[in-house]
């Protein structure tokens, strides 16, 4: 909280040095401008200095003067390259520290956040504020809420792409950025709400961009129901996409992005506005997805503002103003090889009708 509050009186202090540093370069340009020209005029009037000679002064002191005010608007780009130096320089320093921890085990899935707050620099108030939540293996929870809520904020701060600025995002029991990346990595899976893919093969996407393992992709791809459409590719899962999957639709780039999301079985899956760009067999292919994971014991985390896209969650936290209003108990615990009774629906069949 401390730091945080730091970062922003050290933001307003950066931005006041800012706007003082303009305002005097305009008072200092009209200053010229009046001296030049006035000089310029009194001496056209003694006949001491021509008209052109007048235009050719006041044009020759502007060339003269605009180097030093692009030099007093470029401050602020300076100062932000030197913060991100010292911070980079800062995370380098660590990384010896890191590579000497010791290896962790594997973990096998219990989430907890307690009392998590973080928020921006450029922003006055926390994006979140004081956010509890457990969630056990198999479990999908649900988070919900209007725009800037702080939803896609909490699924950053779950998978270990930000720090809270107070309280703990812990895997079973361990602090997420105590986690060696090459040890959690393949263990979390993410779908970020613009799903991004890279200039490669499919498989090489689904993959990870790392060592190809052919049999796991397909098991991912499988699992996701995308392995038909990626059979009907010019050169199935080795066809290039093109820079940022150019070459695919915004629907086939985000059941491939599930794919690589779900490569490998990881034991936790968050997944902010997996339905985006879907039609209806997208999201039918979605909801078994889930259904799988959570039949496997992965935690799933699941960010949608359409509430009535999680009602196959087992608990539901709804997000207002980066502080938890409400937590919904839907209790539908269901699985894929669902023991059921006569009225008790799959998560697909859900969808489907959610869909229609």
């Amino acid at each position: 909280e401390e730091q945080h509050k730091r970062n922003i009186e050290l933001s307003t202090e950066l931005q006041d040095r800012n706007h003082t540093a303009a305002s005097i370069s305009r008072f200092i340009n009209v200053m010229m401008n009046i001296t030049v020209i006035g000089t310029a005029a009194w001496l056209v009037l003694n006949n001491e200095l021509t008209a052109g000679a007048l235009i050719a002064s006041v044009l020759l002191m502007r060339r003269a003067v605009a180097p030093v005010e692009r030099s007093i608007t470029s401050w602020k780009t300076l100062q932000n390259a030197k913060a991100a130096f010292k911070n980079i320089d800062r995370r380098l320093n660590l990384a010896p520290e890191f590579s000497q921890q010791p290896p962790l085990p594997l973990p096998a899935g219990y989430l907890s956040v307690r009392k998590v707050s973080f928020g921006y620099s450029n922003r006055g108030t926390p994006t979140l504020q004081e956010v509890t939540l457990k969630v056990h293996p198999g479990e999908v929870i649900g988070l919900t809420g209007n725009t800037a809520a702080g939803k896609s904020t909490l699924g950053r701060l779950i998978v270990g792409l930000a720090k809270p600025d107070s309280g703990y995002v812990r895997l079973d029991g361990i602090d997420v950025s105590r986690w060696r990346e090459e040890d959690i990595g393949p263990r979390i899976g993410y779908l970020p709400q613009s799903s991004e893919l890279f200039a490669g093969t499919v498989e090489e996407n689904i993959a990870r961009m790392g060592e190809v393992d052919e049999q796991e992709v397909v098991n991912a791809a499988q699992m996701s129901a995308v392995h038909e459409m990626i059979l009907q590719f010019p050169q199935a899962y080795k066809t290039e996409i093109g820079e940022d999957g150019s070459f695919l639709s915004a629907g086939q780039r985000q059941r491939i992005a599930l794919a690589r999301a779900v490569y490998k079985n990881p034991k936790l899956l968050v997944l902010d506005e997996p339905d985006a760009n879907l039609d209806v067999e997208g999201k039918i292919a979605l909801a078994s997805t889930i259904e799988i994971m959570k039949s496997r014991g992965a935690i799933i985390v699941f960010i949608s503002h359409q509430e009535k896209v999680l009602r196959f969650a087992d608990n539901v936290l709804r997000l207002r103003k980066g502080k938890v209003t409400m937590d919904l108990k839907f209790n539908t615990k269901k699985t894929a090889a669902t023991e059921a009774s006569p009225g008790t629906t799959s998560l697909a069949t859900d969808a489907k009708k959610s869909a229609s």
